[in-house]
């Protein structure tokens, strides 16, 4: 787990991958587009230079929005 600036990334290994993932209070405001999935890459890519993720390699995109 690393924080970089003031998004809370991780990443955790599953069946020969990574899940990668973030925790967003923005509820209102969540969704998933496909500028929102390029400026993810470009901040896990930043906060973590090894991942040098690329959009090829994305197999698959959730989202869930918890309720505080």
């Amino acid at each position: 787990m690393f924080n970089k600036s003031t998004r809370f990334f991780f990443i955790a290994h599953w069946r020969d991958r990574s899940i990668i993932g973030n925790y967003s209070q923005d509820q209102d405001n969540f969704q998933i587009a496909e500028a929102n999935i390029t400026q993810f890459l470009t901040a896990i890519n930043q906060a973590y230079l090894p991942a040098k993720l690329k959009w090829e390699e994305i197999s698959f995109i959730h989202e869930n929005v918890a309720n505080n």
